[in-house]
């Protein structure tokens, strides 16, 4: 199953796949409301989902369909590079994450891996498990951050009002303003504005919205 919003996206997915005959597109969906109809009624052996299917949600979507009782392997796609949110979406619940930019290679063997029930674990990830571990790589800032806060960043990044994130993190608003506190202090940022470079300067979000 394909979840993007993106056509040209899953044709491309498609054009990738075609030449394997162990290997069928059975489904595809363009929004949320297609994707959980999807993962309920046609049961894939392995989800392909963009984040960006559920516009401000990011890995919080990912938390949401697993609590759901969703047991169908989940392989996060993005824009984002693979140092910021493999590992994130891991610990999300995700059988691995692929960033928009893979081989087919690299796709090819993550949805076999995916469709085995085994996590897909890139040579990046690895890098990044022995990083962690043995602590010699210098963090970035946003590196800090927990998975919870890293969400919250994001969304602020995008310029959502503290109720919003709140009910999308499902957090009261109490918490949210205080976990915004925290993470400006962690980070050394003085401003939303400082805040929402930062974010696209890392391609951690593809744009700002309005602040609603």
């Amino acid at each position: 199953m394909i979840s993007d919003p993106d056509l040209f996206a899953r044709e491309g997915i498609k054009e990738m796949l075609a030449k394997h005959q162990d290997l069928h597109v059975v489904y595809e969906s363009a929004d949320l409301s297609e994707t959980v109809r999807g993962l309920k009624d046609v049961r894939p052996d392995v989800c392909i989902l963009e984040l960006s299917i559920a516009r401000h949600s990011g890995l919080g979507l990912v938390r949401a369909l697993k609590n759901q009782g969703n047991s169908i392997p989940l392989l996060v796609m993005s824009h984002c590079h693979e140092r910021d949110f493999a590992l994130r979406a891991i610990r999300a619940g995700a059988s691995g994450y692929l960033p928009k930019d893979c081989s087919a290679e690299q796709l090819v063997y993550a949805l076999r891996t995916a469709a085995d029930r085994r996590p897909y674990v890139s040579d990046t990830v690895c890098e990044m498990i022995v990083e962690s571990l043995v602590d010699i790589r210098p963090k970035r800032q946003h590196d800090k951050l927990s998975d919870t806060d890293f969400d919250i960043f994001c969304l602020m990044a995008e310029g959502l009002s503290a109720a919003r994130i709140a009910s999308i993190c499902t957090l009261s608003v109490a918490v949210v303003r205080a976990r915004r506190t925290r993470i400006m202090e962690r980070m050394a940022l003085h401003s939303e504005a400082e805040l929402v470079e930062y974010a696209i300067k890392r391609k951690l979000i593809s744009h700002s919205y309005p602040v609603l």
